[in-house]
């Protein structure tokens, strides 16, 4: 649930920075969907089952990575390593089942007041970004949510997992707001909310009363 009494005055807030997954759109409502595709997708072509691994090791190992020099190619090369299959392979399974295959399905997973959130921001003075895990240029326009800051972890000045405040920090520097002045709004304690406390920002859990940050 979204904190009661929340710690923070509205007039003193300038930025409002958004995780993704699970918090702009239903997650368990989109793994519904995405099961269903699997199976339907597999069952045609058993021949392929192995694109399975591949999805369960990145999914597994990923985070495990938390922070390196280069984790965009770290977290296919730790799969292609486990698997003894080409990087290449990887990249494959994962853009076509992770980063793209969700794309139909997403709309139909957003919150319903979510629309009404970002109408508010929208009309108000705030500076609005996205730091997530994983790509968001094109789960936003299939959302039809434009933001005026965009981060993913795996970008090159990144190169950490939440909760590593850098993503928070460097959203926060590119909105031009300062990280005190900021709301995180995420759907997880352990990443999202230690992240916010780790970048000194305020955090918000998401749910149907998120409208009461304009309150």
């Amino acid at each position: 649930m979204i904190q009661k009494k929340l710690s923070y005055k509205r007039e003193d807030i300038e930025g409002i920075i958004f995780d993704l997954d699970g918090t702009l759109y239903n997650q368990k409502k989109m793994r519904f969907y995405m099961i269903f595709d699997l199976f339907s997708y597999y069952f045609l072509r058993p021949h392929k089952l192995n694109d399975l691994r591949v999805i369960y090791y990145f999914r597994k190992k990923r985070d495990e990575l938390y922070s390196c020099n280069n984790l965009e190619q770290s977290q296919y090369v730790i799969v292609s390593d486990i698997l003894k299959i080409p990087k290449e392979e990887v990249q494959r399974v994962v853009s076509f089942w992770i980063y793209k295959r969700p794309l139909k399905f997403i709309k139909r997973c957003k919150y319903p007041y979510i629309a009404d959130l970002f109408s508010k921001i929208y009309l108000s003075d705030l500076k609005v970004s996205v730091v997530s895990d994983y790509p968001v240029e094109e789960k936003l326009k299939a959302l039809d949510i434009r933001v005026d800051v965009k981060i993913c972890s795996t970008d090159q000045e990144i190169n950490a997992f939440k909760p590593n405040p850098k993503g928070f920090l460097v959203a926060s520097e590119r909105m031009g707001v300062l990280p005190k002045k900021c709301i995180f709004v995420g759907d997880r304690d352990d990443k999202d909310g230690e992240g916010a406390k780790n970048a000194g920002m305020f955090f918000v859990k998401i749910n149907k009363d998120i409208n009461n940050i304009f309150t």
